[in-house]
């Protein structure tokens, strides 16, 4: 039990530095969108390769971070089967991950074989992919919900859920914010020409981007609150599972000293109650021979009366 709930400990320590990695390399990419913008507007090529080099970077840290990731989450295979469906999940979460992969990865493969997909079936593999990933991520938190409860940390196990929900929230609100642009684009840009021709149209449509904006952007807050909840969350789980593990580990090397302490107080009762009883056995050892001698003195006297 301690060998396998410390690799669990390991594996969701594994997982809290692949999401550091996936974070560090979101803000890469930020830094070379900037230089690129910068590298534009200045017309500068030496900023237009720096971002080059940037990207490239940011490419390998989130590389980095999701195998990372998935070698965490298969540490986490060796979850006891007395958590629940714990195992079930985390075998699944791995399975959808790496599915989600190679779909997410086939269009980079295809280009790099030159195979042509087609738009469509691009369109396909790297939505089915993202899909997969985002259920693959709720599996993994549901497992996490069941070892937190095999440790006995319920408020883990909420603070869980409670992730999922602000991820599930923030998909939701960027589903939701695609749908608003595009419709209220739409509908805004009909309603703008027949008011006021092309400007109006143009000014219509804008009122529906950022209105859909606005909902993108509260989706991102969301995913944002949930990313660090999860990281903080991973950490104090390997945390959690280690300790939990350790007392195991001192309960089980604890019990023969145990049973040994209890032997040994077991004697001492014993011994404690043959003491008491010593002088009890004495008085009535002396009280038999007492009557042993009266019945001696007695057998005399009535043997002479019949006498």
């Amino acid at each position: 039990m301690y060998s396998k709930l410390m690799k669990v400990s390991r594996g969701f320590k594994l997982v809290y530095i692949g999401l550091l990695l996936m974070v560090a390399s979101i803000v890469v990419v930020i830094v070379a969108a900037g230089l690129v913008g910068a590298a534009v507007a200045a017309g500068r090529i030496g900023l237009g390769s720096m971002a080059l080099f940037v990207i490239i970077v940011g490419g390998l840290l989130s590389l980095a971070g999701t195998i990372t990731s998935l070698i965490g989450k298969i540490f986490c295979l060796a979850i006891p089967e007395r958590a629940g469906p714990a195992k079930q999940l985390i075998a699944i979460s791995i399975a959808m991950e790496v599915i989600g992969m190679v779909l997410g990865n086939l269009n980079l493969l295809g280009n790099v074989a030159h195979l042509d997909f087609g738009p469509m079936v691009s369109q396909i593999l790297t939505m089915g992919g993202a899909l997969l990933n985002m259920s693959a991520t709720a599996l993994f938190l549901l497992f996490t919900k069941y070892a937190a409860q095999f440790v006995r940390r319920e408020d883990l196990a909420d603070t869980a859920m409670s992730v999922l929900w602000l991820f599930v929230t923030a998909i939701g609100s960027f589903f939701v914010g695609i749908v608003v642009m595009v419709v209220m684009a739409i509908a805004g840009g009909a309603a703008g020409a027949a008011a006021g021709g092309v400007k109006g149209a143009a000014g219509g449509a804008m009122i529906g981007v950022c209105l859909g904006g606005i909902v993108f952007l509260t989706g991102g807050i969301f995913w944002l609150i949930g990313l660090i909840r999860f990281i903080v969350l991973m950490m104090e789980m390997s945390n959690v599972v280690a300790r939990y593990a350790g007392n195991i580990r001192r309960t089980k090397r604890s019990k023969p000293k145990r049973r040994e302490d209890d032997d040994d107080m077991d004697d001492e009762d014993d011994d404690e109650r043959d003491e008491d009883n010593r002088p009890r056995n004495r008085r009535k050892r002396k009280r038999w021979d007492e009557d042993d001698e009266d019945d001696d003195d007695d057998y005399p006297r009535r043997h002479r009366v019949d006498r």
